[in-house]
């Protein structure tokens, strides 16, 4: 008896907020430029969950869904697009928009953080279409910097680069920017475009002007395409 209760003295205390179930799942429905609506689910966590402290990919953050939303009010970016990469895509929401509004390109997604990788393919699996010959979409592990990305395209396309690159709420530090630079640098074909969601905060130690200087220094022009409730939206593209 002696030595169940050293057993119990040794247990992990019971946290009674913790909540008991952190999981969430997350639903939108986007108008089709065509005709009808796209539904996507996905499977993640709650933003005050304990995943997300370790992980920040495992949620929806706003930034996520206003790229969104200004994506299906511009479906000309997509337009010609055949080669179309997600960075830091989390839970998937934007590049899994962008595979269900196009037909025939090859959409890629992309997040250096294993945990969530991991749920990225699995909602991949949920929402890709049934055919592949409507386009096709996959999840590949990045961690930005030039050698990385130069590896990626060796690894998926023999050197081809992306005319789409896409990304929401992706930098939380300035250590990030200039690889993230080196990563748009080495991947962008020269006519592409790099769409880019920025969300300001209060607690991150970062500004878009910091992001903005580093692009014009890697070689990129920028406008500033939407502006609304603390997101902005801009477009990146190689100074002619």
């Amino acid at each position: 008896d002696d030595d169940d209760d050293d057993e119990n003295d040794d247990a992990a205390p019971i946290d009674p907020f913790k909540d008991p179930d952190p999981t969430q799942s997350f639903s939108f429905r986007f108008p089709h430029p065509q005709n009808g609506f796209i539904d996507i689910v996905l499977q993640g966590y709650k933003a005050e969950s304990d995943q997300i402290w370790k992980s920040t990919g495992l949620t929806i953050w706003r930034a996520a869904e206003q790229l969104c939303e200004y994506i299906v009010k511009h479906p000309d970016l997509l337009k010609s697009k055949c080669n179309i990469i997600e960075l830091g895509a989390g839970l998937g929401l934007c590049g899994i928009l962008v595979h269900l509004m196009t037909t025939h390109s090859n959409v890629c997604l992309t997040d250096g953080d294993t945990d969530a990788l991991k749920a990225l393919r699995e909602n991949v699996e949920l929402n890709k279409k049934e055919s592949q010959n409507e386009g096709t979409i996959s999840c590949c592990q990045l961690l930005w910097g030039r050698q990385n990305s130069i590896n990626l395209l060796q690894l998926l396309g023999q050197g081809q680069k992306y005319d789409l690159l896409i990304a929401s709420d992706v930098v939380y530090t300035a250590v990030v920017v200039k690889p993230l630079w080196e990563t748009v640098q080495t991947i962008l074909s020269r006519d592409g475009v790099f769409l880019f969601a920025y969300c300001s905060r209060r607690d991150v130690p970062i500004t878009i002007e910091l992001v903005l200087k580093a692009s014009n220094e890697a070689g990129f022009s920028y406008e500033c395409a939407d502006d609304r409730d603390g997101v902005l939206v801009y477009l990146f593209r190689w100074k002619s």
